[in-house]
């Protein structure tokens, strides 16, 4: 066994965690969006600190067989195993749940396992209709995930029989969600108005599986036990893509409302209602019984959003980009700046633009150019799927005025700056800029910058459990930090790179890799729990 590589406790990382002040900028009004208040109000800020682990030696990870889970100790005494899948591809955020992972062999496989949540062995696995299989979400003996090209699938937990699927369209970049029975998707319609969902015009068959003989003709109906239905769904409204609604145990469909791109990351249902932020900035709401369409206004939200309640009402909040012109070395430019916003049920505006920061992480020549994860690797990636430039169907060129990502497997994997509600208080992660809060945004308890001298988007969205929050970056740390107080917990780094929020449950915390590994890590807190897959559960809104 390799030796272990020191992780320094959260005690003698005191010297890191500097304390500094910080005066909000003046806050002017947000392009394309209805601005209510026309001076954003200032946040208060108790406490502001910033976090650095370069000082951190990361433990090494050494390549090791494929399928075989390779167990070791933390120096802390945590234990930990880590496994490689075969395809050394980025995988996403596991599903969690009755003892079981589930995950996708990663972008670009054909291939969908089930491993033993404790010790990393393989239970089953099964080769996909599609390549490119996403994040899975379980409700009871249903997991469901979708291929990027261009297939959603459920499966049963208990064998990984294929249930039903659907052939949808090329490419799908976000993943599904499920609440009520109900599994929800987003896909291209390759056009407007109330369509039929178009024939494949690539000629990319769904392979031939010993599970099904190809795709057959569709219907709103029921799908066979094991089959890959097409075609058959109507769309309503106007727009490049469909954001449809499919019954759970049988593939029938019970709605599909037109939406102007693919979804940021992934559907989110609260309260009988489907959400779904668009990669162009367009934030959707549509009754999930009826699919009558509630809301749709362009809002430039750069997030997936989180739903929580004002008093009865629900209210949507996402992170939002807003572009100002500047004037740098007597040249006009242009500069983008995130904060975030709530939206009623209508998709109006209810309040002004909060914790507004500049955001360079959203111009495209920064995410092109990310140290960790830039433009080689991601066109290698895209290629290896059959992309050498994003398809129309993608809207990448969209995708990329908006939040600064216009590579399909970058649209793939992108999370942004997603708020989260937790405890009764507002945690967002804005860029590398963590805090907590009022919910109504006058007052932070505490903000935090890790590592202030990057201008790359560093962490993802954090998952949240036992009263704190859990990061994982692309630099390879992984730590935890207090939720009431922002004060670090715990810190460790790995000789890898994670793009996707983590998993944690029953103690442990469950990370995946840009190459193909899946690591768990048991902290032997029991109160670290209840984050089982990304977004916190099937209906990607914390539970």
């Amino acid at each position: 066994m390799n030796s272990v590589k020191r992780i320094l406790p959260a005690f003698a990382l005191g010297a890191t965690l500097l304390a500094a002040c910080t005066a909000p900028a003046p806050q002017p009004q947000p392009d394309e969006v209805k601005q209510p208040e026309k001076v954003t109000p200032k946040t208060e800020v108790v406490k502001t600190l910033s976090l650095n682990l370069d000082d951190l030696k990361a433990y090494e990870i050494k390549d090791g067989e494929a399928g075989k889970p390779i167990a070791f100790t933390l120096d802390n005494g945590m234990k930990a195993w880590a496994v490689r899948l075969p395809q050394k591809l980025p995988l996403a955020t596991p599903a969690i749940a009755d003892g079981r992972l589930y995950v996708g062999g990663g972008f670009g496989s054909y291939d969908f396992y089930c491993l033993d949540a404790n010790t990393g062995a393989t239970i089953w696995q099964v080769r996909t209709t599609d390549d490119g299989p996403t994040g899975a979400v379980v409700s009871g003996d249903y997991v469901a995930y979708n291929t990027e090209s261009c297939t959603i699938e459920v499966r049963l937990c208990s064998n990984g029989e294929l249930a039903w699927g659907r052939w949808l369209g090329d490419p799908l970049m976000s993943q599904p969600a499920i609440a009520d029975d109900c599994v929800m998707m987003c896909w291209p319609t390759g056009f407007g108005g109330e369509q039929m969902i178009p024939e494949d015009s690539d000629g990319d068959p769904v392979p031939q599986t010993p599970e099904s003989n190809g795709p057959v003709a569709g219907t709103t109906g029921p799908v066979a036990k094991g089959q890959i239905a097409r075609g058959g769904i109507k769309v309503k409204g106007k727009g490049s893509h469909a954001l449809g609604c499919f019954d759970l145990k049988t593939g029938a469909v019970r709605w599909a409302q037109a939406v102007p791109g693919d979804c940021i990351s992934a559907p989110v249902v609260e309260g009988g209602i489907v959400y779904a932020a668009t990669l162009d900035g367009t934030l959707t709401q549509v009754d999930l019984k009826t699919g009558k369409l509630l809301g749709q206004e362009k809002q430039n939200a750069t997030s997936a959003p989180w739903v929580t309640r004002n008093g009865t009402t629900l209210e949507a909040i996402c992170a939002q980009r807003e572009t100002r012109t500047e004037t740098v070395d007597g040249k006009e430019v242009q500069v983008h700046y995130e904060g975030w916003r709530r939206f009623d049920h209508e998709a109006q505006t209810r309040g002004a633009l909060r914790q507004t920061q500049r955001a360079d992480y959203l111009h495209r020549e920064n995410v092109r150019g990310n140290s960790y994860y830039g433009a080689a690797s991601k066109a290698q990636q895209d290629s290896g799927v059959g992309f050498a430039s994003a398809p129309e169907t993608a809207k990448a060129g969209e995708a990329g005025d908006n939040l600064g990502e216009d590579s399909i497997v970058g649209l793939w994997a992108f999370q942004g700056s997603r708020p989260m509600v937790h405890s009764g208080k507002l945690y967002n992660c804005l860029g590398n800029t963590v805090s907590g809060g009022e919910l109504d945004g006058s007052k932070l308890d505490w903000e935090l910058t890790y590592r202030p001298d990057r201008n790359e988007r560093l962490l993802s969205p954090p998952a949240a459990a036992g009263g704190q929050l859990v990061f994982a970056g692309l630099d390879g740390a992984v730590f935890t930090i207090d939720a009431g107080t922002g004060e670090l917990k715990h810190a460790l780094k790995l000789n890898k790179s994670f793009v996707f929020q983590p998993a944690v449950m029953n103690g442990r915390i469950y990370l995946s890799t840009q190459d193909g590994w899946l690591i768990t890590i048991d902290t032997g807190d029991k109160a670290l729990d209840g984050w089982s897959m990304w977004g916190g559960g099937p209906a990607h809104n914390g539970k």
